[in-house]
């Protein structure tokens, strides 16, 4: 069995996961190479701007994931000081992006709702936070995660509340910037993660468990193979390919049609005429001579006979 595949995707929350203590190495570690961890990440997007590259982001990651997480919300609150391009949304507004992103995903990998989990905004720490870089509407920050929840249960996703699990020991899980994960706040959100994913053993043994060369032969041309189950992943074509395969068949199609019609009725060729002054000047004297000789030769034909000469 191949290993397990996680697709993180999201805004600046995402950002720090494989750092060196981040949430998505520790998941990679612990799990040992059973699974998989790969982050898309976008720092700055809000959720409605999150919409306009999921496809495109989520498309590439090649074959479709055992699970996708999603961590969106908390950059639709960051204003940095000065003016920024994305206001802030309200809780419907941002509600109706939760549910459009989560139709996006679930259409363009194939993945089971149940196998998608929302999480609730990163918890901020408002006396840590240097308002003179940005401000955070932390306000709103607990309606988001409502709106989030909400998408969730009507959806079939899981949700996990970052807040419950982090709030306990803000200080300790949030750095100086009131806004970064500490490593102890990657650690606690990795463990919650860890508990949700089922993550299948690595079909190699340990260093010390192999018996021999031929097994990890055989072990890999088994994974090579794949499960009937599978087959639809490996196969999934998302109906804008599909038009796409079927506009360039259709042309290709026609195309060879005209071509084999042009084989079966050739036109007649067109009689070749003389393009340079020389070339004409030649033609010419060709006609003429042929003509001079025709008409010589008509008279010599029909000459009139001789005149009988008569003595006087």
């Amino acid at each position: 069995m191949a290993s397990t595949k996680v697709v993180i995707f999201g805004d600046s929350q995402v950002s720090d996961g494989l750092r060196l203590h981040g949430f998505g190495t520790q998941l990679n570690h612990r799990f040992g190479g059973a699974a998989d961890i790969s982050l898309r990440s976008f720092p700055g997007y809000s959720t409605a701007w999150l919409n306009l590259v999921v496809g495109g982001s989520l498309k590439n990651v090649g074959s479709n994931p055992d699970y996708v997480i999603i961590m969106a919300g908390r950059d639709d609150l960051i204003q940095k000081t000065g003016g920024d391009p994305q206001s802030t949304p309200q809780p419907k507004e941002f509600g109706e992006s939760i549910d459009q992103l989560m139709r996006k995903v679930t259409d363009v990998l194939d993945v089971q709702t149940k196998n998608v989990f929302l999480l609730s905004p990163l918890p901020v720490h408002k006396m840590r936070l240097n308002t003179g870089v940005f401000t955070v509407n932390t306000d709103l920050i607990f309606q988001y995660a409502e709106e989030i929840e909400k998408a969730a249960t009507k959806s079939g996703a899981r949700f996990i509340n970052t807040a419950a699990l982090l709030n306990p020991g803000l200080d300790v899980n949030i750095e100086e910037n009131g806004i970064t994960l500490s490593a102890e706040g990657h650690a606690v959100l990795a463990n919650a993660l860890e508990k949700v994913l089922e993550v299948s053993e690595s079909p190699f043994p340990t260093f010390d468990q192999v018996t021999s060369v031929e097994e990890l032969k055989q072990i890999t041309k088994k994974l090579l193979v794949v499960a009937p189950d599978n087959i639809s992943a490996y196969t999934y074509v998302n109906r804008a390919d599909q038009y796409s395969a079927y506009v360039r068949k259709s042309s290709s199609a026609n195309m060879n049609s005209r071509r084999s019609s042009r084989v079966s009725n050739p036109e007649p060729p067109t009689p070749e005429t003389p393009e340079t002054p020389d070339q004409f000047s030649t033609y010419s004297r060709r006609g003429s001579s042929s003509n001079m000789n025709s008409r010589r030769a008509s008279r010599v034909s029909n000459s009139e006979p001789p005149t009988p000469e008569y003595p006087e």
